[in-house]
Parts: structure tokens; sequence; C-alpha cells
């Protein structure tokens, strides 16, 4: 929809896709080990992509592209953008998505948490 906006972190380490039905957010450094380990059907990239649909739940994504580069604005510390049910807060220690319902996603170089 039109109503897509993508951007990233002000590091340039995370980059996000959110619309009023999701949100998508790819970090390209990371020092974590995902918590979910990759399922046997993911034969392509993992661990670095997390998604929450407008319900929940929140999730890893199994993928064989890259969001680097489709930014169109950085969300600077501090600032909250939002998209229908879900939203993002940009802070020094990491990215915030959840949805109203309370499931999302924190994600920074140092760990990922599934909300």
């Amino acid at each position: 929809s039109g109503g897509d906006v993508r951007f990233e972190t002000p590091s340039g380490n995370i980059t996000c896709d959110l619309s009023d039905e999701a949100v998508h957010c790819e970090i390209l450094r990371m020092s974590y080990t995902p918590p979910v380990p990759k399922p046997p059907s993911c034969h392509f990239d993992y661990g670095r992509r997390v998604s929450v649909g407008a319900y929940g739940p929140s999730h890893f994504d199994c993928y064989s592209d890259s969001m680097s580069g489709i930014a169109e604005q950085t969300l600077g510390y501090g600032r909250e953008i939002r998209r229908g049910r879900v939203g993002c807060l940009s802070e020094e220690p990491g990215l915030v998505c959840e949805t109203v319902g309370g499931t999302g996603f924190v994600l920074s170089a140092q760990a990922v948490e599934l909300l």
C-alpha cells in the first residue's frame, strides 16, 4: 500500500519496512545468536530479519533478498513512527517495534528479543 514507510536507525544498522499490516526489520551487523533456531524448511538467510503482523505474533523471517538501501528516511533516537496497530520506537540501545496488543520485538546488534 502507499502507506508503507521505509526507514533506518541513525547508525544505519537496522532497516525496516512498516505498513499498517506489519513491520519487517533487518539488521546488518549483529553479534547475537537467534533465540529461535533456523527451521529445516528455511534454505535462505535467517536470524537477521524479524517481523510482527498487526495482530502478532512476532517471528524471524526466512529470506533471500536484502533490505539494505531501501530506507527513505532516518528514524532519530527518541522518535516513534506508527502505522495502524504497529509502531516502532528508535532508541540508542535498540529498536523497539510492537503492536497495540503488545507483541513485537526489540532489535539491537547485541541482542534480539521477541515480545
